[in-house]
């Protein structure tokens, strides 16, 4: 998968590797946007649609990790976690990182049934 490089992609993947918070995370996102309007105008990049970018973005990080480790099968796995190991990284730390991706792809799937967006996704 190719990405264009924007704000919202770069946050992202910032976000991704703090523990998750949901209000933290706003607290965190409105300063990063607070700075980014700074040297964009924000009629140009509004709040609401880099909002929406960081969520998809997430999900797509997600989905990503998804698709890492299901295309392995499980022998494969053992062999990459000793080679992982060979080089300091336990593979079972690694993967506990991974909860906060996948919590914080939850909360925006609950955010987004709230929202009624998964609704409007049949539209499409």
């Amino acid at each position: 998968m190719f990405w264009i490089w924007t704000p919202s992609t770069e946050f992202s993947y910032f976000i991704n590797n703090v523990e998750f918070d949901p209000e933290r995370d706003l607290k965190i996102m409105k300063i990063y946007y607070e700075e980014l309007i700074k040297t964009v105008k924000p009629e140009e990049y509004p709040w609401e649609v880099f909002q929406r970018e960081v969520e998809i973005r997430n999900i797509q990080i997600v989905i990503n990790t998804f698709n890492f480790f299901f295309k392995y099968s499980p022998e494969s796995i053992k062999k990459m976690a000793v080679i992982f190991e060979k080089r300091g990284i336990k593979l079972d730390e690694l993967l506990k990182q991974f909860r906060t991706k996948f919590m914080r792809f939850a909360y925006i799937f609950q955010k987004w049934e709230r929202e009624n967006i998964l609704d409007r996704m049949e539209e499409f």
